[in-house]
């Protein structure tokens, strides 16, 4: 099994659970998978990486040690042909129904080239990988007219269920801590630098 990475789990590892200086054997584990292509990401990913960090970043100097798919012929296809008009084709649907407009801005933003979310799932698709992400779908999350929020309908995990329904697809999405479990990793004090 392959694991795809989407920019949220380097980005909350880094700035929070599992930084640089705490747990530097997450981080150790990462580029082990990267090199046998066990764990990767793609190249938008590490594109939005490099935006939303400085030069300085620790993050930003240790992605050249990470393995970043180019994008092929085949995940442009898939994104062609079947999950931009599907969802595009769900949005007018539900719209009719009275869904707030923020679905058409969320959609901009989803389909932009610079949004990871779009290829990551296209690219999962096309090779068969796990996506790794903290994206959380909410379907319960919605307003006083029973309408899930734009917002929440761009979530990898949501979009991921939608497909498989439509085109009988098998996405996948788990966390951080489900990739550790399922590759059994451990990050086990080292006792010899125990005071």
């Amino acid at each position: 099994m392959t694991y795809l990475l989407d920019s949220n789990v380097f980005i909350q590892a880094h700035r929070r659970y599992y930084a640089f200086d705490i747990v530097p054997g997450f981080w150790a584990f990462l580029q082990n998978y990267s090199t046998n292509n066990t764990i990767y990401s793609i190249e938008t990913v590490k594109d939005e990486l490099k935006k939303g960090g400085k030069e300085e970043d620790y993050l930003v100097k240790w992605m050249n040690h990470f393995q970043f798919q180019k994008l092929t012929e085949e995940v442009f296809s898939i994104l062609s042909r079947s999950i931009i008009p599907f969802i595009g084709e769900d949005i007018r649907n539900n719209i009719r129904t009275n869904i707030p407009p923020n679905y058409e801005i969320e959609f901009e933003k989803f389909t932009q080239r610079d949004n990871a979310d779009q290829f990551l799932i296209a690219y999962a698709q096309s090779y068969q990988c796990t996506i790794v992400t903290h994206e959380v779908s909410n379907p319960k999350d919605k307003n006083s007219k029973n309408q899930m929020s734009g917002k929440n309908y761009f979530k990898i995990p949501h979009l991921c269920s939608k497909l498989n329904k439509k085109y009988g697809w098998d996405l996948k999405c788990i966390d951080t801590f489900e990739l550790l479990r399922q590759l059994k990793c451990q990050l086990i004090l080292d006792e010899t630098k125990a005071p």
